[in-house]
C-alpha cells in the first residue's frame, strides 16, 4: 500500500494553499495512494486530522510526507523532521517581512522566522509553486534539489459552475446601462486578500493616473480584509478618496458563484502586486477568457508567460487601458494566448502529469519502487498501451494476408475531431465526418477519430462507452459504407488504412442553464456587448452549450506536446468546445477546419472570428459558406470540398425496405416507391407523365392516397421545424398529408399527422427518401445539407428554404429543388411536389448530385488536406 501525508497549518476555504492540498490529495488518490491530511486547524473540518501524539506510528520508509509551507509553524517543522519516510517541502513562498513591518510586527516576525526556518528543514527535495519561488528558496540558502510544480486549483470546478441567471441578468442590465449612459467604459477586477504586498493603494493611484482622458473606469476589489491590518485598510480607503478618474468598490470576500460572475462581467483582471509566489487569480482569468494587466511582480510575469498585458511603466499601462477601451485586436490575442497557456500548462491533467514526473524521481530512490509503482492518473494509459499492441498485431496480420511480410508501408496519419461519431447520424457534420473518415481509410490513410461518448446533441448524455476501438475496415465494409465503386474498381482498397475511434466522456449534460444563458443574447444590448468583446461570457456560452469534454481536449494536448504521430488534424464544426479549444493547442501548421458555418449568433463572437488564424486551410462545403465567412470573419481562400453522396442501394426489398415500410404503416399510410409501386397521392393530370430512369423504372409516384412528406435530421427550433409544422398544419386542414420525422432531437409535441421514428439505419433512411412524396429541408442555417443531395440522387422531390443561401445555391445549380421564402411559396411547393416533377427536372437533380460522388469528394479532400496521394 502506498501512503502519502500532506501537512499544513490550516485547511480553510478560499485559500490557495488549501486548494493545492485538496487538489494534490485527489490526484494522489487517483494514483492509488492512501491519503491523510494533517493540519492544526481550519474551517474544512472533516477533511483533515489534527496531529496526534504519535502521528507516524503507521508510517513506513517508503511513505511520503509533503509539507505545504507558507509561514513559520514550529510544530509542523518538528513533525516534518520526525517523519521516517521521504520528506518533500512544498514551498508556497513566504511574504518578505518588510511588507508587514509598518502595520503588524507580529506578522512581520512570523514571516522573517518562516524564511529562516525553511532553510533548516531536512527535506529530500523541494517542490516550488513557481520558478520564482525556487529562486527565492535558493537565495535564502537552500542547497537541496528544487523542482517547479504549479499549484492545484478549483478552476475546472468554477468553469462547470452554473450561475444564477436572474442575478447575472440584473448585473448585465446595470453594467450595460452605465455604459450606454457614458458613465462606464472599463470594468476592472482585482482578486486577492487586502494585504500589504498586494500594493493596493499604489495600484489604485497608478490606475487613476494612467487612465486616458475621458475614459471612465471602475475597479472592483474582491477579497477579504484582516482586522489586524486596519492601518493598511485606511491607506486603501484614502487612495480611493483621492481618485479623480477612477471609481473603486471594495466588494469583500465572495463565494465561488459571485466570483465567477465578476470574471464574466469584467474587461480585465489587474494585479500590480509587489510580491507574489504564483498568483492563482491570473490563471483563473486566463482559463475563463479574461485579459490580464500586470506590473511589478516577477512571479506574476512568470505565470503569465507572455500572455496578457505586462506594463513596465505607466505609459505602457495607459496604452493597455486604451487598447481595452477601443476594442483593439490585441485583446483577442491576449485571451487566446491565455486560454492556450492554461490548457497546456495549468490544467489539472497537466498538473497530474507533472506530479507523476516528480513522484517518479521519488520512487527511483525508494527501495520498494519496483513493487509499488503507482498507476498513472490517466485511466486510458493502460488501454492505449494495450491498443497499440493490438494495432501492431492487426497491421502484422494485414500485411501477412496481403503478402507484404511483417512490414507495412508508412502512412500519413490523420486525427479527426468531431463532437459525435457513428453510423446512425443521418446528416450534419457527424455524417460528413463519418464519410470523410471512411473515404480516407479507403484511400490508405490511418485515421484516428477523437470524439465524445454523446449520442444526443440535445443533452450530450454519455451513451457510448468510454474507450478506444479499432474498426476493422475491410474492402467490402468500406465499399458498402462509401459506395465507392471508383475506389473499389481501381483496387485502391487494397491499401486500406486503419480507423480508430477514441471516445471521451462529457463532464456535464446540457441543462436549462445554457438555454437561459442563450436567451440573454435576445437582448440586443447584451448581444452587442458579447460580440464586441465580452470574451469571458462568450466562452461561458460555449462551455454551457457543450459538449464539455476536457479529457478530449487534454488528450489532444498530450499528443501535441509529445512526438505527435499525426500529419493532419481535421476539425469538424467551429462552434463546439472540443473544436474551439482543441485547435488552440494542436499545431496550426497541421490544423484543418470544416467549419459548417451558419449565419448564427456565435459566428459573430469576436473570439470566434479569430478561428481562421489557427488553420492551415479551411474546407468549405459550398461557395456560399465561404462567402459568409468572408463577410463574418474577414477571411478569404480555402477549398470547396463538400460531402460525399453515397449512391442509394438499388434493392427495395429486404430489411431496409421492411423497416421503411413499417414506419409508413405505423403512420397510417402505405405509399409506393419511386421505382415500381404506385404512390399514395390523389391522381392529377400532371401525374400521368411519369419521369423514367434509363432503365425505365418510374421516378414519380402515381397518386392514390395521402401524400407523405419526410424530414431527416436533428429536430430542433434552429432547424426551422416550428415554422414548417405550423405551415403543414394549415395545409393539412385543407388536404390531408402525413409527415415522417427520422432522426434525433427533442420531439415533445407534434401534430397527429406527424410521426417521429427516431434514428434509422442508412439503408432504411434511403428507403424512406425513395418512398416519400418529397423531402422537406426547412432550415435557414445549413452549410451543406447532404440529405438534399440524397433526395435528388434518388429522384425524390426536395423542398428547401430559399432564405438559406446554401440551399438556394443547390437549387439554382441543380435546377431541381423547390424553394420557398414565405408561407405562400411553401404551400405552392407542397402542391407541386404532390403533382410531381417532370423527368428533365429530376434528371437535372440527379446529374448535380452526381458531382458529389465519393471519388470526386475524395479528390477534393486530398487536395484540400494537401495529402501526397
Amino acid at each position: 500500500m502506498k501512503r502519502a501525508y500532506l501537512l499544513l497549518p490550516r485547511l480553510d476555504p478560499f485559500d490557495a494553499i488549501a486548494n493545492d492540498v485538496l487538489g494534490m490529495a485527489d490526484a494522489l488518490q487517483r494514483k492509488k495512494y492512501t491519503i491523510e491530511i494533517l493540519a492544526a486547524g481550519g474551517k474544512l473540518r472533516g477533511q483533515f486530522s489534527r496531529p496526534s501524539a504519535n502521528p507516524w506510528k503507521h508510517a513506513k520508509a517508503s511513505d511520503i510526507l509533503i509539507y505545504h509551507y507558507g509561514i513559520a509553524w514550529e510544530a509542523g517543522d518538528q513533525l516534518f523532521h520526525s517523519f521516517p519516510g521521504k520528506k518533500i517541502l512544498r514551498f508556497h513562498n513566504v511574504t518578505p517581512a518588510e511588507f508587514y513591518e509598518p502595520y503588524h510586527s507580529g506578522i512581520a516576525n512570523a514571516c522573517r522566522e518562516g524564511m529562516r526556518r525553511v532553510v533548516d528543514l531536512s527535506a529530500d527535495r523541494a517542490w516550488c509553486v513557481s520558478p520564482f519561488n525556487g529562486e527565492t528558496l535558493r537565495s535564502a540558502g537552500w542547497s537541496g534539489e528544487i523542482r517547479a510544480l504549479p499549484p492545484y486549483h478549483r478552476i475546472e470546478e468554477t468553469a462547470e459552475l452554473e450561475l444564477k441567471i436572474s442575478t447575472l441578468k440584473k448585473e448585465l442590465k446595470r453594467t450595460l446601462a452605465s455604459k450606454n449612459k457614458g458613465n462606464l467604459d472599463l470594468r476592472l477586477l482585482f482578486v486577492g486578500r487586502l494585504v500589504p504586498n498586494k500594493s493596493l493603494p499604489e495600484t489604485i493611484r497608478t490606475i487613476d493616473a494612467s487612465l486616458p482622458p475621458n475614459l471612465r473606469c471602475n475597479l472592483r476589489i474582491v477579497g477579504s480584509t484582516d482586522s489586524a491590518l486596519s492601518e493598511h485598510l485606511k491607506e486603501i480607503r484614502e487612495a480611493i478618496r483621492s481618485c479623480k478618474n477612477l471609481t473603486v468598490e471594495l466588494c469583500g470576500r465572495m463565494d465561488q458563484q459571485e466570483l465567477k460572475r465578476e470574471f464574466l462581467m469584467a474587461n480585465a483582471l489587474v494585479t500590480f502586486s509587489r510580491h507574489e509566489g504564483f498568483c492563482v487569480p491570473v490563471v483563473e482569468a486566463m482559463a475563463l477568457g479574461l485579459p490580464v494587466i500586470a506590473m511589478n511582480s516577477p512571479a506574476v510575469q512568470s505565470t503569465l508567460g507572455g500572455c496578457g498585458y505586462w506594463a513596465s511603466n505607466t505609459e505602457e499601462l495607459a496604452r493597455s487601458f486604451q487598447a481595452l477601451a477601443s476594442g483593439d485586436a490585441s485583446i483577442d490575442r491576449a485571451v487566446e494566448d491565455g486560454l492556450r497557456r492554461y490548457l497546456t500548462r495549468f490544467a489539472p491533467s497537466k498538473l497530474d502529469e507533472d506530479l507523476d514526473g516528480l513522484l517518479d524521481d521519488v520512487r527511483q530512490e525508494s527501495e520498494t519502487a519496483s513493487a509499488e509503482k503507482p498507476t498513472s492518473v490517466d485511466s486510458d494509459t493502460g488501454l492505449k498501451a494495450k491498443l497499440e499492441t493490438e494495432l501492431a498485431q492487426h497491421q502484422k496480420e494485414k500485411s501477412a494476408s496481403s503478402g507484404q511480410g511483417e512490414t507495412t508501408e508508412s502512412r500519413e496519419h490523420i486525427a479527426l475531431v468531431v463532437v459525435r461519431f457513428g453510423e446512425e447520424f443521418a446528416g450534419g457534420s457527424e455524417k460528413e465526418a463519418f464519410d470523410y473518415a471512411h473515404l480516407l481509410t479507403a484511400d490508405g490513410y490511418d485515421v484516428d477519430v477523437f470524439t465524445t461518448c454523446a449520442r444526443s446533441a440535445d443533452t450530450w448524455a454519455n451513451e457510448y462507452a468510454r474507450g478506444i476501438a479499432i474498426e476493422d475496415a475491410t474492402e467490402s465494409s468500406l465499399a458498402l459504407r462509401t459506395g465507392n465503386d471508383e475506389l473499389s474498381s481501381s483496387g485502391a482498397l487494397n491499401k486500406v488504412g486503419t480507423l480508430r475511434i477514441f471516445r471521451f466522456p462529457v463532464n456535464k449534460t446540457r441543462s436549462q442553464y445554457w438555454h437561459s444563458l442563450d436567451a440573454l443574447l435576445d437582448d440586443p444590448a447584451v448581444l452587442q456587448w458579447v460580440q464586441a468583446g465580452g470574451h469571458a461570457f462568450a466562452l461561458e456560452w460555449m462551455r454551457a452549450q457543450g459538449p464539455y469534454s476536457p479529457d478530449l481536449v487534454q488528450e489532444l494536448r498530450r499528443i501535441s506536446q509529445g512526438s505527435s504521430p499525426y500529419h493532419r488534424y481535421l476539425y469538424m464544426t467551429y462552434l463546439y468546445y472540443p473544436v474551439f479549444y482543441g485547435s488552440l493547442i494542436s499545431p496550426s501548421a497541421a490544423n484543418y477546419l470544416v467549419p459548417t458555418l451558419h449565419d448564427e449568433r456565435p459566428s459573430y463572437f469576436r473570439i470566434v472570428s479569430r478561428l481562421p488564424h489557427r488553420f492551415r486551410n479551411i474546407l468549405w462545403n459550398t461557395a456560399e459558406e465561404g462567402k459568409l465567412a468572408e463577410n463574418l470573419w474577414n477571411t478569404t481562400g480555402g477549398s470547396i470540398v463538400g460531402a460525399p453522396l453515397t449512391p442509394p442501394p438499388g434493392a427495395e426489398t429486404g430489411s431496409a425496405g421492411e423497416a421503411a415500410r413499417a414506419i409508413f404503416e405505423a403512420s397510417g399510410t402505405l405509399p409506393g416507391t419511386n421505382a415500381k409501386k404506385d404512390s399514395a397521392v390523389i391522381p392529377t393530370t400532371d401525374s400521368r407523365h411519369q419521369a423514367k430512369t434509363d432503365s425505365g423504372s418510374s421516378l414519380h409516384r402515381q397518386d392514390e392516397g395521402i401524400p407523405v412528406f419526410l424530414y431527416l435530421g436533428r429536430w430542433n427550433a434552429g432547424k426551422g421545424v416550428d415554422q414548417m409544422i405550423s405551415l403543414m398544419e394549415e395545409y393539412n386542414s385543407i388536404r390531408k398529408i402525413q409527415l415522417i420525422i427520422a432522426g434525433g432531437g427533442d420531439v415533445r409535441s407534434i401534430p397527429p399527422f406527424a410521426q417521429h421514428s427516431g434514428f434509422v439505419s442508412e439503408e432504411a433512411k434511403v428507403e424512406l427518401i425513395r418512398q416519400a412524396t418529397a423531402l422537406i429541408v426547412p432550415s435557414s442555417m445549413e452549410s451543406f445539407s447532404i440529405v438534399t443531395l440524397e433526395a435528388m440522387a434518388i429522384g425524390t422531390p426536395v423542398i428547401v428554404n430559399g432564405n438559406n443561401p446554401v440551399l438556394a445555391g443547390h437549387a439554382e445549380r441543380s435546377r431541381c429543388a423547390l424553394t420557398y421564402t414565405d408561407a405562400a411559396e411553401f404551400m405552392a411547393c407542397l402542391d407541386r411536389s404532390i403533382r410531381g416533377l417532370d423527368s428533365a427536372t429530376l434528371n437535372s437533380g440527379m446529374a448535380y448530385a452526381g458531382t458529389f460522388s465519393p471519388g470526386s469528394i475524395l479528390d477534393r479532400l486530398r487536395s484540400a488536406l494537401q495529402l501526397g496521394n
